[in-house]
């Protein structure tokens, strides 16, 4: 990972170091675009590893992305995607539908195995299903 440099400071002492707002506000986004871009380059890798199929997959749509930020869970995208009830992923997973529904609501946040048997379900790496 490459190091941004800092701005030059316009003061230092003891306890503190000064900077200019506008270098400060230019370091910032710089960093932004840093980590844009890695995030950018492990996609491609996540691409190149998956192939184009299973990496598009794994893509929400617009619209998913959209209920996840409003704060639908990951657990109930995946499973409105498969068509399934709350009740015919419980049982697919062995887990209680009143369990899976905490979950989906973020009562719970799910053990590893519950999640686990969810993402087995759905074909998918745990990960997926971690908000």
């Amino acid at each position: 990972m490459n190091v941004i440099p800092p701005p030059e400071p316009v003061h230092i002492d003891a306890d503190t170091i000064t900077f200019s707002r506008a270098d400060w506000s230019a370091y910032l986004g710089r960093v932004e675009d840093a980590e844009d871009y890695a995030s950018l380059a492990a996609a491609r890798a996540e691409r190149a590893r998956l192939g184009d199929a299973e990496f598009m997959r794994r893509c929400y749509t617009a619209e998913e992305a959209a209920r996840m930020i409003d704060g639908v869970s990951a657990v109930a995208i995946w499973r409105a995607r498969a068509g399934l009830s709350q009740k015919a992923l419980a049982g697919r997973a062995g887990i209680s539908a009143s369990y899976l529904a905490e979950i989906e609501t973020g009562r719970k946040p799910g053990s590893v195995t519950a999640l686990g048997a969810l993402a087995r379900v759905f074909g998918l790496p745990i990960e997926v299903l971690v908000d």
